[in-house]
């Protein structure tokens, strides 16, 4: 790899474990994070307390939005088209108003759906497997992630991933009600699914972006994708 782009879950990236698959994959080693909150501003009962609530990290913007006393709305982005801002505020839960997210379910990409504690897959997916403690390592060299696939096209895959976040136990079998209801789910919410078409986004990323990454800003991270 060049630079460390190449990160995905071969000799490079981060290691996620105990979870499941790594960086980009769909898996929960790819798209479950940690976060933390301090500040004078929390209450004393949640300090030192954790929470398990679904969030998404767009709804951090929403958040601050709220605590600022300011609309977390963009008029000019929707006048230009763009849809409305889709987080949601946490606050309340996490200031241990209400314990309960306000968010039931997470759009993760064409290929999956998170509704409650259940997670649909739908695609073909790579870094199907678990990383140990420590990796990589000399004994990955060959052996990495990466290689590894699972095809959840036909039949789509669930898992529920607040008991079982690991996922090493599909659900979809014995539970096929809640698989049709998820993918029709899914299918609608990809109807929505807004792209940038703007002619300057589409001209400046059709460019390669290795090539861009490399030449334009000198191996440094930047806007390949302007828009103006």
């Amino acid at each position: 790899p060049v630079r460390g782009q190449t990160c995905m879950s071969g000799e490079a990236g981060a290691n996620n474990y105990p979870l499941k698959g790594g960086k980009y994959s769909l898996w929960e080693g790819g798209i479950r994070g940690n976060a933390f909150v301090s500040g004078g501003l929390l209450p004393a009962a949640v300090r030192g307390t954790r929470l398990h609530g679904l969030m998404h990290i767009c709804d951090w913007y929403s958040t601050y939005s709220a605590l600022a006393g300011v609309s977390p709305a963009d008029p000019t982005g929707e006048a230009a088209g763009v849809p409305p801002v889709d987080g949601l505020n946490m606050w309340p839960m996490l200031s241990g108003a209400n314990l309960t997210s306000p968010r039931r379910e997470i759009y993760v990409d064409d290929g999956a759906l998170i509704v409650g504690d259940y997670k649909l897959l739908t695609a073909k997916m790579s870094s199907a497997a678990w990383p140990g403690p420590v990796y990589p390592n000399a004994s990955s060299v060959g052996n990495t992630l990466d290689q590894y696939t699972a095809d959840c096209r036909a039949t789509p895959c669930l898992y529920d991933v607040a008991t079982d976040m690991t996922e090493h136990d599909d659900l979809a079998a014995s539970q096929p009600g809640r698989v049709a209801s998820m993918l029709a789910r899914l299918q609608a919410l990809r109807r929505t699914r807004w792209v940038n078409k703007s002619e300057p986004y589409v001209a400046s990323c059709e460019a390669d972006q290795d090539e861009v990454f490399e030449s334009r800003y000198g191996g440094f991270l930047g806007p390949w994708c302007e828009l103006s």
